[in-house]
């Protein structure tokens, strides 16, 4: 789903694609509208939180193939 927001604001959100166990769950009280400049803040926010873990996750991809040794393959 793409969802363009025309309002800042905070909205609750209601998953409607059947797609796993706990997909009654799947809802979010707060999901937040913001500004450009108020979301670059929070992205700079999150990486700085993030950069000490960072070190140890695989570079992103759009595809993960695992090595087949790593399941003692």
């Amino acid at each position: 789903m793409t969802a363009t927001p025309t309002q800042i604001g905070t909205y609750r959100v209601q998953c409607s694609e059947l797609c796993g166990l706990w997909h009654g769950n799947m809802t979010d009280d707060t999901a937040m509208v913001v500004s450009a400049s108020d979301f670059a803040t929070w992205i700079q926010q999150q990486t700085t939180l993030d950069a000490p873990i960072m070190k140890y996750l695989l570079p992103y991809s759009h595809t993960y193939e695992p090595s087949p040794t790593i399941y003692g393959n």
